[in-house]
């Protein structure tokens, strides 16, 4: 039995964004999103200009630095 997968909330957040700057319909954003998603993903998973991240440890500061007062 083969049944739809869900659509991630990062593909509905991203057609709900696109609703809002277009005005389009949000079956056809979410469709335009999918596909922009399809052909980024063959092109190395990242956006374009996007930087890749560092360590996690760099991200945010260790737990010991917070203060305790």
């Amino acid at each position: 039995m083969t049944q739809k997968k869900r659509t991630s909330s990062r593909l509905r957040h991203d057609a709900r964004e696109r609703v809002k700057v277009t005005g389009e319909k949000y079956t056809t954003a979410l469709k335009a999103v999918m596909d922009a998603g399809s052909s980024s993903s063959r092109a190395g998973g990242r956006d374009q200009g996007e930087e890749p991240a560092g360590p996690a440890d760099t991200q945010r500061a260790p737990d010991d630095t917070r203060d305790r007062s």
